[in-house]
């Protein structure tokens, strides 16, 4: 189980990362149709408009994921840069500190953590709404 639970955060982790962009593209999208639908006579199809978009969002990380799951079952996924960043000659400490700052995988533990505890304090908000 704790082997399960560690390779699926940095998964997880990789899909909110990838959801960033995604659901930058998918907002932009929505944003021109109902930009472009303003004038119609009902609102029905803006209203299809904006269900598709929340269904997109909702979709997104889950394909992201299905799609690393895909990738690691044919072993295309697993990209190792630490030993790449390792094996550098030395370019200067400045240049390999800058080099591991954009390698994410070690931060990714952190990222599930601060969503999850995000999303349990809103759920936590709505469930006292609703009491």
């Amino acid at each position: 189980m704790n082997e399960t639970l560690a390779s699926f955060v940095p998964m997880l982790g990789r899909a909110l990362l990838h959801f960033l962009w995604q659901g930058a593209v998918i907002g932009v999208v929505a944003a021109l149709l109902l930009r472009a639908l303003r004038d119609a006579r009902r609102p029905h199809a803006r209203y299809a408009v904006a269900c598709l978009a929340l269904l997109a969002c909702a979709l997104a990380p889950l394909l992201d994921i299905a799609w690393q799951l895909a990738a690691a079952r044919h072993a295309v996924l697993p990209v190792v840069v630490a030993p790449a960043m390792a094996a550098l000659p030395a370019l200067g400490d400045t240049t390999q500190a800058l080099a591991r700052a954009w390698y994410f995988d070690d931060a990714l533990p952190a990222i599930v953590a601060l969503w999850a505890s995000g999303a349990c304090v809103l759920l936590l908000r709505m469930a006292a709404g609703v009491w």
